[in-house]
């Protein structure tokens, strides 16, 4: 399993991008990005993920959990097939589901879980290739 996205909650959400890609030299997934969202290629298959407060709503969590998820994980199992069994292979053991299996607008499936201190956590697996406009 690989790290596949890091998601940052942000009010400045173009300043932050700017900074990253600026001083970084990340390259903005604008295909992906839209309200409340920018998308940031961080390495090759990771995506750095800018949410504003009011944009978490797109991961089933409200603003009012901005002040408690300053970044949330996702992980890639590889497919989607094995990110169903992982999901259902949480669900079994008692993991807390944040939100159910569901398509993204920028071309992933993904589930969010709790972890047992209460952090979202994103499994996600890429339906097309970070930096696709496709």
């Amino acid at each position: 399993m690989q790290l596949s996205y890091v998601s940052i909650v942000t009010e400045g959400l173009d300043e932050l991008r700017d900074f990253y890609v600026e001083a970084l030299g990340m390259t903005e997934l604008s295909a992906w990005s839209h309200d409340g969202f920018r998308a940031l290629q961080a390495s090759p298959g990771v995506v750095l993920a800018l949410h504003t407060p009011a944009g978490l709503g797109e991961l089933g969590l409200g603003a009012n959990d901005a002040a408690r998820y300053g970044s949330v994980l996702a992980f890639d199992p590889g497919n989607a097939e094995e990110l169903l069994l992982l999901h259902e292979q949480l669900v079994a053991r008692g993991v807390p589901v944040v939100r159910t299996p569901f398509n993204t607008p920028y071309g992933s499936l993904q589930v969010i879980h709790r972890d047992p201190d209460g952090n979202a956590f994103r499994l996600n697996t890429f339906t097309s290739p970070p930096g696709s406009t496709t």
